[in-house]
């Protein structure tokens, strides 16, 4: 049965069901922006590992085909930098129109190949070119986060969104992170003027 969390919630994803020492599982992200005619509106899913000081570490990264870039790059992923190359993470493909039922971007997480000196994954989304078309998370509605087996297919938690965010452009989601040798999930929810430059400079992504 997937567990419903309220915004600042935690669990540990044992207790939410998914078993075996080493879980592989899916983290999926929705939303439905609003719509107008002859306007885009393109929502885009980022994952970013980070160290104990919670800035982001160096790995060996796929490109937007997931395909490997020679040498170290922040382990920073979006539409552009999809994944790593030992597949600790892998980014879906960008949803530019955000108008499927159900989940508009997915990332597939295996935690045995997580690095040691990772010790959290935070989920974010943003609207791109926000600024340039006066967009914001105030016109987006039913965002959600979602934790599935990814053996099973089934939903192990899940957390609806429901702040207010008609000044930010920029959503953190939630975070899983280590604790006594074990991965959880906290519910964050918090939104961010700024954009998606403004949440990765917070935890030392170079945008060059």
């Amino acid at each position: 049965m997937s567990v419903s969390l309220a915004k600042g919630q935690n669990i540990s994803l044992d207790k939410a069901g998914l078993p075996g020492p080493t879980p592989k599982f899916i983290v999926a992200l929705g939303w439905d922006p609003a719509t107008v005619p002859g306007v885009e509106f393109d929502l885009d899913a980022q994952v970013i590992l980070l160290d104990a000081n919670d800035k982001v570490v160096q790995m060996a990264v796929l490109d937007k085909d997931a395909k490997p870039i020679s040498g170290d790059s922040d382990s920073f992923f979006f539409y552009n930098q999809r994944g790593d190359q030992a597949g600790a993470v892998l980014l879906s493909a960008d949803d530019r129109t955000g108008g499927k039922v159900g989940d508009d971007e997915t990332a597939e997480i295996d935690t045995s190949k997580i690095p040691a000196t990772v010790q959290k994954a935070v989920f974010t989304a943003s609207i791109h070119e926000a600024g340039k078309r006066g967009q914001n998370f105030g016109q987006v509605k039913n965002g959600f986060i979602r934790i599935v087996d990814g053996n099973t297919q089934a939903e192990l938690l899940r957390f609806d969104l429901s702040e207010d965010a008609s000044a930010d452009t920029a959503m953190i989601f939630g975070e899983l992170y280590r604790k006594d040798d074990s991965w959880k999930f906290k519910a964050i929810g918090t939104g961010t003027p700024g954009g998606l430059e403004n949440v990765g400079r917070t935890y030392g992504v170079n945008f060059g």
